[in-house]
């Protein structure tokens, strides 16, 4: 044998024979260089640029490539640390036999060149083959209407990939020989062998962590508006992951710990075997099982969120934002006064002419006049709001209509006596029976039996606050009230004066032709109020083709990412716990020998390592479900933020997801049972 071919056949011996742990590591490399590919080749110029909602498709995907590129970095350094501490034994030995540690280095040099060689060809060629029947697959559930053009090799992706794995590559490698530096000889043959000691039982950590995990599950439970949920959302997110830890590690150590005093419990076969083995390595076990709860958890919030924003992308959501064809909400300072009459005339008269003046024909025609207001409810009185108060659940967005409007909207008669308000609210359970406004004398409220129709609510619902709608006799009386009150400060008081306008076409129009007719209405607008976009109080002009476009748009692109996210954290979550049942079953072999020779059957070992595996295995996923159950309430308000307002599709679909990815892991569970009992026997 020639020497330069000796540390390359070392190398590729040692992945050969250790084929039982290198495989799942090169599979999932093979599996994440594939992905990067495919994200890389979907961001292409040439793809995003072509569709008409590419640059928010573009957004979310670049977002993903980000979020893959992190979680590779991190999910392969940690699977290499259960890669290496299998090998140590026998690189200690190949020391013992006469090579040095420069030696030693020169097969890890080759082992790493060849793991990156094959997790590159493989997953350059997964990539290859299947690019283009993703980038399909995305422009389905995009319903984008365009044929791409055939790219089957994207040379900047393959640059990509060889420069990030690349590097992951080297880092593992120089991790690898700076632990074989501070390592001697001895310590690598026993290595396999040196367990952890078990460490003491730490209150203080156990009872910080439940105090954390709790005070997070309040947050969730306390988040009364899409907006406050939106802010406490990440700071929830944040402490539950470090009670996760704290819970796992030190909670976990505590409860062996406990459970070893209740003598009944703890002297019985499969109970003293599994709770001594986990005591022994709990540390290294709860971080394991921290960080495959947290990955459960991630699966199953983004898979909720983003299937239910896409299955809610229906004419419920669209209707909710466009109840008509064409739909123009503009609003202007109520302080400018009685000209904000005119002016709203003119454009109401203007988005007409120009829908004619472009071959289209208006119909339908609806269009309501309402004073709009954004302030807080606090002691009955409805007043200005502050810059601290923006986050609070008592924030409401007022809109006041004539109550003509109501009775033509809903086809219902109503007497209202003097100082009388008929009510509605939305985004929101609560109800008044009086209230005044910026200290007014007091309104008596009277709530509004029949649901309020899509186009009275589409202008609010954009708010991320809840919405009060209200229903006067007289409306120029009761403006005239509320902005003699609020007087100089009526530029803090968030008033407006607004306009909303829908109405059909009677004539087919492509997408061109609306995009240009939003474009042309908008401009005509910032004409006649002599302001340009952002001076004006609000403007907003959509058409229902648009608005699905741009659900579609951003939902689809989530939920597209998610299909490769969910998966892709899933299989990492599964490979973790292989790799732990198969590290430790080959440290219990030696145990389980020591047990059986002094009288322990084999169904007792059984027991006792169903007891043990079903423990680590299935404790993540049973704390992963209750994360979730804290956190749906908070994610329900967050995606109706987004007009997502069906509750039973959202516990339905969340409760299926549950459903589906706890089956799934418990096949993973059979799986690896029978594996480390086959070692262990």
């Amino acid at each position: 044998m020639k020497k330069p071919l000796l540390y390359p056949k070392l190398a590729w011996q040692g992945i050969r024979k250790n084929a039982e742990t290198y495989l799942p590591y090169l599979l999932m490399g093979i599996l994440m260089v594939g992905v990067s590919y495919i994200m890389n080749y979907l961001t292409r110029p040439g793809l995003m640029g072509s569709l008409s909602m590419g640059g928010t498709t573009l957004m979310v995907l670049q977002m993903g490539k980000i979020v893959i590129s992190v979680f590779s970095v991190i999910f392969l350094y940690y699977c290499n640390s259960f890669l290496i501490r299998r090998r140590m034994k026998e690189f200690g030995l190949y020391n013992i036999l006469g090579m040095g540690k420069g030696n030693i280095a020169r097969v890890m040099l080759w082992e790493t060149l060849l793991t990156a060689l094959l997790v590159f060809a493989g997953g350059l060629l997964l990539g290859l083959s299947l690019s283009r029947l993703v980038e399909m697959a995305l422009i389905n559930l995009l319903h984008a209407d365009y044929t791409v053009p055939m790219e089957l090799f994207y040379p900047d992706g393959v640059t990509w990939v060889l420069l990030l794995f690349g590097g992951i590559y080297v880092l593992i490698l120089l991790a690898n020989l700076w632990r074989m530096r501070l390592t001697n000889p001895v310590a690598l043959l026993k290595s396999e062998s040196v367990g952890e000691k078990p460490p003491k039982d730490n209150w203080f950590f156990a009872l910080a962590g439940l105090v954390i995990l709790l005070g997070a599950y309040y947050l969730a439970a306390a988040s009364q508006s899409p907006l406050e949920a939106l802010v406490f959302f990440f700071i929830a997110v944040l402490m539950v992951i470090v009670a996760t830890y704290l819970l796992f590690v030190t909670g976990s150590v505590t409860l062996c710990r406990m459970l070893r005093r209740n003598k009944r419990y703890y002297y019985q076969t499969r109970h003293f075997i599994s709770v001594s083995a986990m005591a022994y390595r709990m540390k290294r076990n709860g971080a394991g099982m921290a960080t495959i709860c947290i990955l459960c958890t991630m699966v199953l919030v983004i898979l909720t969120s983003t299937v239910c924003l896409y299955a809610g992308t229906t004419d419920s959501m669209v209707d909710a934002i466009c109840p008509q064809d064409i739909n123009l909400t503009i609003g202007l300072e109520a302080r400018d006064g009685e000209e904000n009459g005119e002016r709203l005339d003119a454009m109401q008269q203007m988005a007409l002419d120009v829908t004619e003046e472009m071959g289209l024909t208006p119909e339908n025609i609806t269009s309501q006049r309402a004073l709009v207001a954004t302030g807080k409810v606090q002691n009955g009185d409805y007043g200005i709001i502050t810059d601290a108060d923006s986050l609070k659940a008592n924030v409401l967005e007022l809109t006041v209509y004539p109550l003509s409007v109501y009775e033509q909207a809903t086809g219902e008669t109503v007497t209202l006596a003097d100082r009388e308000l008929l009510y509605a609210s939305f985004k929101t359970n609560e109800t008044f029976s009086s209230m005044s406004f910026y200290g007014s004398a007091p309104y008596r409220m009277i709530h509004a039996e029949k649901e309020l129709p899509k186009r009275l609510l589409s202008a609010d619902y954009r708010s991320a606050w809840g919405c009060l709608v209200v229903f006067t006799n007289d409306a120029e009386a009761f403006r005239s009230e509320i902005t003699a009150l609020v007087g100089e400060k009526s530029g803090e008081a968030m008033m407006m004066d607004r306009l909303a306008l829908h109405f059909d076409l009677a004539s087919e129009a492509d997408t061109d032709t609306q995009e240009k007719l939003v474009k042309t209405l908008r401009s005509e607008a910032m004409k006649l109020t002599g302001k340009d976009f952002y001076g004006m109080s609000s403007l907003s002009v959509d058409t229902r083709s648009l608005c699905r476009r741009d659900y579609l748009s951003l939902f689809g692109g989530l939920f597209f990412l998610d299909m490769v996210l969910g998966p892709l954290f899933s299989i990492a979550a599964v490979l973790i716990m292989y790799y732990k049942q198969i590290c430790e079953g080959y440290e219990d072999a030696e145990r389980f020998a020591v047990m059986r020779k002094v009288g322990l059957t084999d169904a007792e070992i059984r027991r006792s390592v169903n007891s043990q595996v079903l423990t680590v295995f299935f404790a993540p996923l049973l704390m992963a479900g209750l994360h979730m159950l804290f956190a749906m309430p908070m994610i329900r308000l967050i995606l109706g933020a987004f007009g997502l307002h069906n509750d039973s599709l959202f516990y339905g679909i969340g409760i299926g997801c549950y459903v589906v990815f706890a089956v799934i892991y418990a096949l993973m569970y059979l799986l690896t049972s029978r594996r480390y009992y086959r070692i262990v026997r």
